[in-house]
Order: structure tokens, then C-alpha cells, then sequence
């Protein structure tokens, strides 16, 4: 397997309405991890990523928000 790892920080970036210098390197991240099909996640980096976004944000998504996401 080639290419770069994303953690699951990377993604709880996306919705840190706190730190926009850190959303937005999370943004250009993905966005280019996306574009070029060069990175890799696991499926602990998923499931932590969902059990933060629905649970541990000031304001969690619904779970059907999540389904939109991935």
C-alpha cells in the first residue's frame, strides 16, 4: 500500500470551529488526498473519527449528517 496516512485528527480538524489556520490545512489535506487518490485511512481511523463528530463536539452531528460525510 503506497501513499500517506490520514489520522483521525486531520478529520476532527474539518469541524473545529475554534482554530480556522488548522480547519483549513485539514481541508487542503483531504481535498488533495482526495484528488490524487495518494492517502490511506484505517477503519479505527473511521470509527474514531465517528464517535467524536456524533458524540464529543459542542455540537454533535446527527447520524444521519454523518452518512453525508463519508
Amino acid at each position: 500500500m503506497s501513499g500517506e496516512f490520514i489520522d483521525t485528527n486531520v478529520f476532527i480538524y474539518l469541524f473545529d470551529e475554534t482554530d480556522v489556520r488548522k480547519r483549513n490545512t485539514a481541508e487542503r489535506l483531504v481535498r488533495a488526498a482526495l484528488e490524487t487518490r495518494s492517502a490511506r485511512i484505517s477503519h479505527q481511523v473511521v470509527q474514531e473519527t465517528l464517535n467524536v463528530v456524533t458524540r464529543k463536539l459542542p455540537s454533535p452531528m446527527a447520524v444521519e449528517d454523518v452518512q453525508h460525510f463519508w
